[in-house]
């Protein structure tokens, strides 16, 4: 693997050992807190107590705290219009314009957590594990609605 490496990035056994030396230097990186310290790196940067805020915060203001369905869709919004004078009014204000796409995937991404569903259950809100979060997004203009990470 590691001579794939070289090989693709056109570097010579030097310059990998260099990378590596210039790396542990940076983020202070030690053959002790390894693990931990690849975890921070590489991790969806909020813990599992503020993915539990967020996803709590979001079911208890949409009233979602009793009943699930198997399938509940986090749903943002954009708009498809064109050289419309109400084209600020229906891109909404209220977002200044941005589409909401990403706040819905990280939404259900969170809400998928087992450990957030732990938490949650610790806290009241039991969702049966078969309820699977989908994040999509609502056209204002013409009303469609796209789902993503479907895979999932």
């Amino acid at each position: 693997e590691e001579d794939e490496l070289l090989r693709l990035l056109k570097w010579k056994d030097a310059d990998l050992k260099e990378c590596i030396g210039l790396l542990r230097k940076e983020f202070n990186l030690n053959e002790k807190d390894l693990d931990s310290q690849i975890q921070a790196l590489t991790g969806l940067g909020l813990t599992v107590t503020e993915q539990l805020n967020y996803v709590e915060n979001a079911l208890r203001i949409l009233g979602f705290t009793k009943t699930f369905a198997r399938l509940v869709l986090f749903c943002g919004h954009f708009s498809t219009s064109d050289n419309n004078p109400y084209e600020s009014a229906l891109d909404c204000g209220a977002c200044g314009g941005n589409h909401g796409a990403s706040n819905a995937r990280a939404l259900a991404t969170m809400a998928n957590n087992p450990e957030v569903r732990k938490a949650l259950a610790k806290k009241g809100l039991n969702i049966p594990q078969d309820t699977h979060f989908i994040p999509g997004q609502q056209d204002t203009v013409t009303d469609e609605v796209i789902l993503f990470d479907l895979e999932d």
